[in-house]
Order: C-alpha cells, then structure tokens, then sequence
C-alpha cells in the first residue's frame, strides 16, 4: 500500500453498533484522514467523504478485516390479528431489501406464472393501460403497486400504478406491449405466501410460518458515499446488506483492494463516470443491479484478480475507454458478464453462467454504434453456460431477433478492430456473434459446445451503415454441434464478403451453415460460395 504523506493524520474511528437506522452515525471524512474501521463488531454507520482528497477507509490497527453493515436490525415483530400467518414490526423507512436469518425475502407480488416463473403473460395493452389474467387477491385497488413488465429481450420495464379498474391497471409512464411477461409488487395485499415481505408506510409486514427473527433491512442510501472524491482507498472492508455498498460517481482515482461487498440491493459499486478506478482482489456476491457500474462515461477502469457472483453485469460500457479486466470469476449475471469499449483488455476471466435473467445478451459484450474502432482484446478467457432465460419472454415470436439470443462472445453494431484470441467456448446457444462488425480477428479459438444453435452467427442488418466486411476467422477449432457451424444473415447477399476463412478445423455439423435466403448449405457448397478453404 501507498504510504500516506507525513502531513496527514492517521485518525482511528470508533464505529458505533446495533443502532436503529433512523439513528445511523454517518461520519464525515476531512481531507487526508485514515478511518479505522474497528474489528471486534459488526460496524454500522454510513461515511461521507463527498468531495475529499486522499482519504483510506481501512481496518482499525491490529485488525486483518472489518465489516460494516448496511442494514438496520429490525425487532419487535407481532402477529396481525386479521392476518394469519403475517407478522409486523416498526419501521420508519421503506427498505430496499429483506433479510430473514440471512435469507433474501421477495417483496409481496402477484400474479405468478408456473414452475417458479415470476411471469404471467400481459393480456392486452393499451397506451399505459395494461390487463393482466384475473387472479385471486386481497386487493380492492392496485393504485400504488409497481409494475413490473419484461418489455423486452433485454430489458424490464417498471411503473407506478395510478389507478386500476378490475385487473386493468393503468402505469404512469409505461406504454405496454402484449405478448410479454408482467407482474404486480408491493403493496401490503398483495402478500400471500411464506418468504414474502411488505412495507405499509410505518411497519414492515413479513409473512412467515413462525415469528421472525435476524430481520434486517437495507436503509436507504450509500454506506460509502465518495461522490467526486479524489483517491480514495477502501482495503480489507466487508460491506454488507447495503442499498449501494460504495457510491463513487465523478470520483478519480478510485482503488478497492480486497474489499468485499454482498447483499447490496443496488449496485455492489456505483462509479458512474469515474476515472482511474482500481479493482483488485475483491469479492461482489447478490446484487440487485450490477456489481460494477462505470456508465457510459467512466475511463480507465481495471479489474484484476476478483471474482463476481449472482451479480448484474460488470461494465465499462459507451464512451468508456481502457478499460482492463484480467484474471478474475463471474458466476450466475443476470445479464452481461463484462462489457467494454476502446482499448478494453478482458483477458484470462473465467465466466460461468452469464446471461440467466436477460436475453439478447454476450457474456462479454462490446459495441461501436459510432465507428470510432475499438482496439479491444478479448483473449484466453474461458466461457460456459451462456442460455439465456425465455421466462416472461414474447411468446411464438418466430422471429431471431424477438426469439432471443445469448451468446459467449457478442461484437455488436459495428464493433471494429477487436482481437478475439485463445478463448474457449462451451455450453452457449451462441458461440459468437458478430452484427454489422468489421475488421475484428478471430483466431485460435475453440468453440466446443456440441448442442449450440450456432457456433458463429454473422448479422448485417444494420440500416444506413457501412457494410460488414473485412473479418478474419482462422486457426479456430469447432468441435461437432447439433446446430451449424455458421448461421448468416445478410438482407444484401453479400455473404462471401463478410469475413475471410483460413486454417479452421471443423467438426461434424448437420447443416454446416445456415445462409439467408440460401437455407441450409453442406460444407461444401459453404467452400463454393465464400472460398473458405477449412
């Protein structure tokens, strides 16, 4: 570590514990200070350092670790008479999330699709009017529920009931699409089974077969909140239960060394267009949203030896520039594993289980809807189990692109310039996908899932740009598929111009390639038509 200069005080910070959220401490951090954060409890208080310089948020001395709490300890829990089964206990606050014995509870919702589908499909959408099945509930009203709307592959939607007639609800702000997957959350009628919890402006309702015990709930707000701070360090600190673990947005020269941050029910960390943040050895797990947002606007981003579980997406997306992400985990993202723009390097990750909320979806992703190229490396990374998730998706679409798409590698609109090496592939629908892309290299890859729909797929539908050419696909390995090697998709029929081929090993494939208007294609009618020589 860094030593700090002699001018500045190394101030030790006493934590207070067990204190009621209304009462959370919140410490302000001056200028060129250490807080100490004490080993010997489980710490619960909030620390500014808006706008500081130079500040280290670390262990007290003598301490390895420390943990900081994000959630309020909720007690005092009793039946509601008219309610069997729900319990109630003071809270003045509405939480973001619910723990119970360490648990995460559900907020209260309805209706509920089968087999542990939360969806049910939208009967008919009008405007911002949506009409959901008729289902059974306490509910006279839904005025005040959120709505919540997979509108989308890749996005869910919400929106605050204003009023409903029946099962007709009318959401502020949301014109709805039928077809997709939609539910209700939220209000106190709602709650109808085990696990589930409700917050009716003062007391936090659960409903449980006995009464609850360890309820905790995540307060509103940041436990470290270092919006526009300048080099700030957290080291060896578990933050925990939080709403937002670490709010760093416009902040420079961020580092988190060996930091851990679990159960946060909004970003693990939040450093939306920050500059020069430094993420090393540091553990995200259970986040609502992402594990860590730079935004469109964030520069200088590395991640090095961490791991990411059950977590939104890592990103260094749009605008973003060298961005490194090298030698760390992501296990079971909702949505995009790891995604970068110019000069990112995302190299020897291990990526497992991406893409298990979401579809239209890359465990790792970049794009370029600008053209500015992106000199980008995506080299000896390891990628497994890229599904995708149909629950709440359109049904019968027949269509690719409303059908959904999940992918190991996924170079879209018109990413350019990017180097694809060494990387093996198993167990995606997708092996890679390339849309509207030009002059990317893909070699000495290993494409190795044997019931992919495709191991390639090329896409040159984008309206008024520059055609797809200039692609190199050599020295890879595709091992057999039940699908084909290669899908294309060209409105154009310009399949022999899209990419070069040289040096691959193909495995059996029955078609070989699906090719726009042409159909299914044997591998050698595929050599006839883009000279590739296998």
């Amino acid at each position: 570590m860094a030593r700090l200069p002699r001018s500045a005080a190394a101030v030790l910070v006493t934590a207070l514990t067990a204190v009621p959220a209304a009462a959370v401490p919140t410490l302000r951090a001056s200028d060129e200070r250490v807080i100490g954060v004490r080993c010997d409890r489980v710490n619960t208080l909030r620390i500014d350092a808006r706008g500081t310089t130079g500040v280290v948020v670390r262990p007290a001395r003598g301490c390895r670790t420390a943990v900081i709490d994000g959630a309020a300890r909720v007690t005092g829990f009793r039946p509601v008479p008219s309610r069997p089964g729900v319990w109630a206990a003071p809270l003045r606050f509405r939480p973001a999330q619910v723990t119970l014995g360490g648990r995460l509870l559900a907020p209260a919702h309805s209706p509920r699709g089968r087999d542990g589908n939360p969806w049910i499909p939208v009967r008919a959408a009008t405007g911002a009017a949506v009409t959901l099945p008729a289902f059974r509930t306490r509910c006279t009203s839904f005025a005040g529920a959120t709505l919540r709307v997979r509108a989308s592959l890749y996005e869910i939607e919400e929106a605050t009931v204003t009023g409903s007639d029946g099962f007709t609800v009318d959401a502020a702000g949301f014109a709805g699409t039928t077809g997709w997957g939609a539910y209700l959350e939220g209000p106190e009628c709602l709650l109808d089974e085990p696990g589930e919890w409700a917050h009716d402006g003062t007391r936090l309702l659960v409903q449980a077969r006995r009464a609850p015990v360890d309820v905790r709930a995540a307060a509103p707000g940041a436990v470290i909140d270092a919006r526009d701070a300048r080099g700030l360090r957290v080291e060896r600190v578990t933050i925990r239960g939080a709403t937002t673990g670490i709010l760093a947005e416009d902040a420079r020269g961020l580092t988190l060394d060996r930091v851990r941050v679990t159960d946060a029910a909004d970003h693990a960390v939040n450093a939306e267009c920050a500059e020069g943040v430094v993420m090393r050895r540091s553990t995200i797990a259970r986040t609502g949203r992402d594990g860590l947002h730079v935004g469109y606007c964030g520069r200088a981003v590395t991640v090095t030896g961490s791991s990411f579980t059950d977590v939104g997406t890592v990103s260094s997306p749009r605008k973003s520039e060298a961005a490194v992400f090298g030698g760390f985990t992501f296990r079971r993202t909702g949505y995009i594993a790891v995604r970068g723009f110019t000069r990112a390097v995302i190299a020897r990750n291990r990526i497992r289980d991406a893409c298990v909320v979401l579809e239209d979806c890359g465990a790792v992703y970049l794009f370029d809807r600008e053209a500015v190229g992106l000199a980008a490396r995506i080299e000896d990374n390891r990628i497994t189990g890229v599904r995708g998730n149909p629950w709440g998706r359109e049904r019968g679409a027949g269509n690719w692109w409303r059908d959904g798409l999940s992918i190991a590698v996924y170079l879209d609109d018109r990413s350019g310039g990017v180097t694809v090496r060494g990387n093996t592939l198993a167990d995606y629908q997708y092996g890679m996908q390339l849309h509207g892309a030009r002059d990317n290299l893909v070699e000495g890859n290993r494409f190795t899932a044997r019931d992919s729909e495709a191991h390639v797929f090329m896409n040159d539908d984008i309206p008024a740009a520059p055609r797809m050419a200039g692609n190199a696909i050599r020295r890879n390995v595709f091992a057999p598929t039940s699908g084909s090697v290669y899908k294309v998709h060209d409105p154009d029929g310009r399949v022999a111009l899209l990419a070069t081929y040289s040096g691959n090993t193909y495995g059996a494939a029955n078609p070989f390639a699906e090719v726009g208007d042409l159909g299914s294609v044997s591998l050698a009618r595929w050599r006839a038509i883009t000279g590739d020589p296998g």
